[in-house]
């Protein structure tokens, strides 16, 4: 599960209509949406697989495993976690409206929506969010034209303009979260996001290193999420040998006897 990283999530009103320009740097001047479009190139991955390490410690807590990863842009992400002697324990399936998992060792299973990884969680998330920070990808809360881009000696760095105090979801409190992400100039890869509310100073801070060739686009190798908030959180991953892909399976069935999880 702590696959399913947590997000912070809001909207923020801004306006960004002149050129920015990065001055003070080497690299060629860009406007924020101009750097984000040709980042957005790094989304189209079609479908994918790749095995992944994982680590993580929540609090005091940690453990490492291996998974399976299959991608569907846009559609689907299938997760078999085998801890063990290859040993499947674990399997999800997430759509953009839906959630399953099945816990073998525990003989139970889940169906229900997407919005239940909120409850799991304790965070507000979209399946957008989480293909786009499992990928190595800018996380959308806004919309293009209202980032500005600043200047940095060796990479291209985009931010919120104004953030503006904004509910997350129907019902949620008022909050006000500041953005900012830096990509690398070659591939326009996104080496670092760091989201942050300015309200309660609760953070993500992703980092991405050593973008791979995975067909038209480029997967980093490495990932680190440092999460600050209720409590503390950290995720490392490792994917080996990411590939494109294409008529992937994405099985899932109940096995007789699993009992459903409320």
């Amino acid at each position: 599960m702590r696959l399913l990283l947590p997000v912070l999530c809001a909207t923020l009103l801004f306006s960004c209509k002149a050129k920015d320009v990065v001055s003070g740097s080497a690299l060629p001047a860009l406007t924020a949406q101009e750097i984000l479009a040709r980042s957005a190139l790094n989304r189209q991955f079609g479908e994918m697989s790749s095995k992944v390490n994982i680590s993580y410690k929540v609090g005091e807590q940690g453990q490492s495993f291996s998974a399976r990863v299959r991608m569907k842009q846009d559609s689907i992400i299938w997760v078999s976690i085998a801890p063990m002697l290859g040993i499947e324990m674990v399997r999800a399936v997430i759509t953009p409206d839906s959630l399953k998992l099945l816990d073998r060792f525990g003989k139970r299973f889940y169906i229900g929506p997407f919005d239940r990884l909120d409850q799991l969680l304790g965070v507000d998330l979209n399946f957008a969010m989480l293909q786009a920070l499992i990928t190595g990808n800018n996380i959308d809360l806004y919309a293009m034209e209202r980032y500005e881009s600043r200047p940095d000696a060796v990479m291209y760095m985009v931010q919120v303009a104004t953030p503006t105090r904004r509910e997350q979801r129907k019902g949620a409190n008022m909050v006000s979260i500041n953005q900012q992400t830096w990509l690398e100039p070659q591939h326009f890869t996104v080496a670092r996001s760091l989201v942050v509310a300015a309200d309660t100073g609760s953070s993500l801070d992703a980092t991405y290193r050593n973008p791979m060739p995975m067909g038209k686009v480029h997967f980093p190798e490495r990932m680190a999420f440092r999460i600050e908030g209720r409590q503390q959180a950290q995720v490392d991953m490792q994917w080996f040998r990411p590939q494109s892909a294409s008529g992937q399976d994405f099985p899932f069935s109940v096995p007789e006897g699993y009992d459903a999880i409320k």
